[in-house]
Order: structure tokens, then C-alpha cells, then sequence
């Protein structure tokens, strides 16, 4: 993404579909706080086949509330 970073992108997401969950995923071990508030939930890439699913299954859990 030259032009965005992953937190731009989250929060052009959260301005097009308010409800639509997020699910950052990145291989920084640390990531800026103001990153994740735009977040519902961070997968690190060295986790990823392990994490990804559940994550997504709790997200859409939450979601359908």
C-alpha cells in the first residue's frame, strides 16, 4: 500500500460501512495504540494459521448481536 497505511485504511473502512468488521493483520510486533482503536481485532502474520479463523468467527459472533 504505497499511498496508505494499514490504520488509513481501517479508518477509510469504518467511514464507508460503520458496521463491517476489521481484522488487522501485520507482521510489526508492535503496533501504535491509535492503529488498533480503528480495529475490532490484530492477527500477527507469524500467527496467522492458527488465529485467523477463530478471529474472524468471534468478530462475526460479535457482530451479530
Amino acid at each position: 500500500m504505497p499511498d496508505m497505511n494499514g490504520q488509513d485504511v481501517a479508518i477509510a473502512m469504518r467511514r464507508l460501512q460503520p458496521q463491517a468488521p476489521i481484522i488487522m493483520l501485520s507482521g510489526a510486533a508492535d503496533l501504535p495504540e491509535q492503529a488498533l482503536e480503528w480495529a475490532d481485532a490484530f492477527v500477527a502474520t507469524d500467527r496467522l494459521a492458527g488465529q485467523l479463523l477463530p478471529t474472524i468467527a468471534q468478530s462475526q459472533e460479535g457482530h451479530d448481536r
